[in-house]
């Protein structure tokens, strides 16, 4: 086996990755970071709690919204990817066909949310077609793997808020039509 006898070997492989892509701990520990030089290299470090941390807040919202399931599968989905340290495009797919799955299932969404799929989509798109499939992800486009963490971790903050927003709305509407 790959990851040995240990049952936590998988888990302790993945929390000594370092960041990359389109993670926000990529650009936090990058060039280009806000972030004074002593602090970038310990930024990896707060992936685990910030998803803890993230995951547990949505936890207990869930608790007390009781979210249908296939917007807690794209809350939970969207929180994990926003906050792990490792961004690779394959992540992704997951959340790509649950929110597609959940926008079909829903008819009438918020132009806002509507928006935040679209640019969502179309972000993610546009990246790996030209970053990955044009082979431009070393030289002289090298500057975007420092900088795409950034935008892309605001949209899936902004992705999140909408579907959040419209499980909170849409849970009172949905329990009032089946009763009736």
């Amino acid at each position: 086996m790959l990851w040995g006898d240990s049952i936590t070997a998988p888990f302790t492989l993945a929390s000594e990755r370092p960041s990359t892509l389109l993670s926000i701990f990529r650009f936090l520990r990058g060039e280009y970071s806000p972030l004074p030089w002593t602090w970038r290299q310990a930024t990896d470090t707060m992936s685990v709690p910030c998803i803890a941390i993230g995951g547990g807040l949505l936890f207990a919202a869930h608790l007390y919204r009781r979210f249908p399931l296939a917007e807690a599968a794209v809350l939970a989905t969207s929180v994990t990817l926003a906050l792990y340290k490792v961004g690779h495009q394959q992540f992704f797919i997951l959340l790509y066909l649950l929110t597609l799955y959940w926008w079909t299932d829903h008819a009438h969404l918020r132009k806002s949310t509507i928006a935040a799929l679209l640019v969502f989509y179309a972000f993610l798109n546009t990246y790996s077609v030209g970053m990955m499939g044009l082979g431009k992800y070393n030289g002289e486009w090298s500057i975007v793997k420092e900088l795409v963490g950034l935008p892309f971790f605001l949209l899936l903050t902004w992705l999140f808020w909408s579907v959040y927003r419209e499980a909170r709305g849409g849970w009172r509407n949905e329990r009032c039509s089946r009763v009736g």
